[in-house]
C-alpha cells in the first residue's frame, strides 16, 4: 500500500474532486445520448489580435455542448465532450502562444476530455456551431462574459425560485470512494455552469459562477465519520455565485 503524507492526501482529494464534479455534470448529457458516438477529428489553433487565441474543434457529427471547469494552480481549462470518441492524430498539441502552452486530449467512459495548460488563467468563451466547437481565449472572451453576466442580472417579469437566474445548486452529498478518497457530489440545475477549483493550503475551494444556492444548503457539513482526508466542507454564497470550501 502506498503511504501519503498530509499534503499528498489533500492533493489526491483535490484531483478526485475535480474528476468527480465533471463526471457528475457529464452524466445528465451522456445518459440521454443514443447511437454511435461522435468523434473529435481535428483541432485548429489560430492567433487573433490582442493576445487572443481561437481553438476550433471539428467533430464528425453535430457537436455537443461542452462541459468545462478551470483550475487556478496549475492554470488549466478542461472541456468534457459527452458521447464523443477521440480520433486526433496526436493526443498532445504544442501551442506555446498567447499564454497557452499545450492541449492534451484523452478518452474515457464514453467522453473526450481536453485540457488546456496555461501560463495563467485567462477568460474564455465557448460556442457551438454545427459540427464545430469554438473556444476563444483572451480579452474578447472577457467582454463576452461581462455581457452575459449583465444579461443574467437583468430583471424579468416572471417569478422564479432562483433569485440570481436559472443556474443553481439543487443538492449536495458526500460519499467515500472505493480508494478512501472523499467525494462531494453536487447536482446542478444547469450542467454548463462554469466551475473553478483552487487549492489554498489544506483547503480546496470550488466556485460555481452565477449559480445560486438555497439557504437550507448553506452550512458546514461534517465528514469526519466517513474516514476520508476530508474533515468538513462549507457551502456559501460569494458574490454572484456559490462556493464550496473543502477542509482536509
Amino acid at each position: 500500500m502506498k503511504n501519503f503524507n498530509a499534503r499528498q492526501l489533500v492533493a489526491a482529494t483535490f484531483l478526485w474532486l475535480a474528476a468527480g464534479f465533471v463526471g457528475l455534470l457529464a452524466t445528465a448529457t451522456v445518459a440521454g445520448a443514443q447511437g454511435a458516438p461522435n468523434t473529435l477529428e481535428a483541432i485548429d489553433v489560430q492567433t487573433l489580435p490582442g493576445q487572443q487565441l481561437q481553438i476550433t474543434m471539428k467533430l464528425s457529427g453535430p457537436a455537443p455542448e461542452p462541459l468545462s471547469f478551470t483550475i487556478d494552480n496549475p492554470a488549466r481549462i478542461s472541456f468534457d465532450l459527452p458521447n464523443t470518441a477521440l480520433a486526433l492524430p496526436s493526443r498532445r498539441i504544442d501551442v506555446r502562444s498567447a499564454g497557452l502552452d499545450t492541449i492534451l486530449a484523452a478518452e474515457a467512459a464514453g467522453r473526450t476530455r481536453l485540457v488546456m495548460n496555461l501560463d495563467r488563467l485567462v477568460p474564455y468563451e465557448t460556442r457551438v456551431a454545427g459540427d464545430t466547437i469554438v473556444v476563444t481565449l483572451g480579452a474578447a472572451a472577457a467582454q463576452a462574459q461581462q455581457a452575459a453576466a449583465a444579461a443574467a442580472r437583468a430583471p424579468t417579469s416572471s417569478p422564479s425560485a432562483v433569485p440570481s437566474g436559472p443556474r443553481a445548486i439543487r443538492s449536495i452529498d458526500f460519499r467515500r470512494g472505493n480508494d478512501g478518497a472523499g467525494r462531494v457530489v453536487v447536482r446542478l440545475s444547469d450542467p454548463r455552469t462554469p466551475i473553478s477549483l483552487k487549492q489554498l493550503g489544506n483547503q480546496i475551494v470550488v466556485d460555481f459562477s452565477g449559480a445560486d444556492v438555497p439557504r437550507n444548503l448553506m452550512r458546514r457539513y461534517d465528514a469526519v465519520d466517513f474516514a476520508t482526508p476530508v474533515t468538513n466542507f462549507d457551502v456559501s454564497r460569494v458574490g454572484e455565485g456559490a462556493r464550496i470550501a473543502i477542509n482536509a
